[in-house]
């Protein structure tokens, strides 16, 4: 929950490195997006306070992908295939040095067997969906608002939630569609309102 205060970051981040306005709207937006994130999770005490090594990783993630929708925002001729390819290449040197230095002895790891075993429908669901989903990524997010660009990833909580229902058998009640209408409704409001706005400043 805490990496999805992303767009609070990113709109105070574009106000003081890009000087981009902060608008009443982007306000209200983000106050449904979190109302409504707050519904899918259940979460009636709030917020929680970051105490657990969790906690402060989906915190200090949400922190970095706002400085880096900040960074590409700033430098809009960086090409994205470019970004994707150095995006894959430096998350599996990363990953490796992870794995090197704290997955050996891990309880309950299965065999290099089983991993084998996925790579005829995992290859081509990385290349389809992953790669697909992190080129859009790459290519928007300079085009956008960073604060916007926040928003709109929320809507991987609602997608989450659809397809946990789906496949998982988990509960999706009003609820849930209650949340997942709220973070909708968050990610196109300020879409539809300049879409509104320059239909009514067209001449009759």
């Amino acid at each position: 929950m805490l990496f999805y205060l992303t767009p609070l970051w990113s709109t105070l981040l574009a106000r003081f490195v890009l000087g981009e306005p902060i608008t009443l709207l982007r306000w209200i937006a983000m106050a449904i997006a979190i109302l409504g994130m707050l519904v899918i999770f259940r979460a009636d005490v709030g917020i929680p306070l970051p105490e657990r090594p969790g906690d402060w990783i989906a915190l200090s993630s949400g922190l970095l992908w706002a400085v880096a929708s900040i960074l590409l925002r700033a430098d809009r001729n960086s090409d994205a295939i470019d970004l994707l390819t150095q995006n894959f290449i430096w998350s599996a040197i990363i990953a490796a040095a992870l794995l090197l230095a704290f997955g050996r002895g891990l309880p309950g790891s299965p065999p290099l067997a089983t991993y084998l075993a996925q790579l005829p429908w995992l290859v081509p669901a990385i290349i389809l969906v992953v790669m697909t989903g992190v080129y859009a990524s790459m290519w928007g997010t300079p085009k956008l608002n960073p604060g916007l660009v926040g928003l709109l990833f929320m809507t991987e909580i609602s997608v989450g939630a659809i397809t946990a229902a789906i496949w998982s058998g988990d509960p999706f009640g009003w609820r849930e569609v209650i949340g997942v209408v709220l973070i909708s409704s968050a990610g196109m409001l300020e879409s539809l309102w300049d879409l509104w706005r320059n239909r009514k400043a067209q001449p009759a």
